[in-house]
């Protein structure tokens, strides 16, 4: 099984289980208040890359009603529920970088914990593109698991020990990097404790950077 076939197959088994464990992410208000402030637009397009239940475009919609939020995700359960919590929102089942492919010159991107399923390699080549498909002082939220790039390998999610999926850690400084070299301008970087399951003892890194 294949690195997306695996992580569609379990997003898509434990979509309810994930809504409802993840939905509420007031955890990070404090940076997506930050993106929504420095959008170029009042009435923005949003595209909420491995939107899950749009869980993050939920909360965003709060901040900017007007907002014209496209997403998309992997699993099929995911974007049945993200229909539902977003309406007037557009959610398709596609990958990231095919996604990309069909939207240019968006006000803003989120990616919440999408990089923690992507290799370095891959990293780099999705900030490029999310460069491209950014309008002029677009704005990028953007979510990893920080951590010694070393601490990466196969992992069995806490929603099905059954699978197992290839998970990739990021050093602050490494991302940080891959962000100004992809020609980013960090407006906003903080690591904090992932709240939700603390037994784990896993660190969010988050960023939210414009386009230069």
């Amino acid at each position: 099984m294949s690195q997306e076939e695996a992580v569609k197959s379990v997003f898509d088994t434990h979509a309810l289980l994930y809504q409802e464990k993840y939905m509420d992410v007031k955890a990070y208000s404090e940076a997506l208040s930050l993106f929504a402030e420095n959008l170029p637009s009042p009435n923005p397009k949003i595209i909420d890359l491995a939107c899950g239940p749009a869980n993050l475009s939920f909360f965003f919609k709060k901040l900017v009603p007007k907002a014209q939020i496209h997403g998309c995700d992997f699993a099929p359960g995911m974007i049945k529920l993200a229909k539902t919590n977003v309406p007037d929102g557009n959610f398709e089942i596609a990958d990231a970088f095919q996604f990309l492919e069909k939207h240019s010159k968006v006000d803003g991107i989120i990616a919440g914990f999408l990089i923690p399923y992507f290799s370095p390699t891959k990293t780099k080549s999705f900030l490029s593109v999310v460069k491209s498909s950014l309008d002029e002082n677009g704005v990028l939220y953007l979510s990893a698991m920080e951590g010694a790039i070393e601490k990466s390998g196969t992992e069995t999610p806490s929603s099905d020990k059954g699978k197992a999926i290839q998970t990739y850690y990021y050093p602050k400084e490494f991302l940080r990097l891959l962000l100004e070299e992809a020609g980013f301008s960090i407006l906003y970087e903080k690591v904090q404790p992932f709240e939700k399951e603390p037994e784990r003892k896993i660190t969010d890194l988050i960023f939210v950077a414009q386009n230069k």
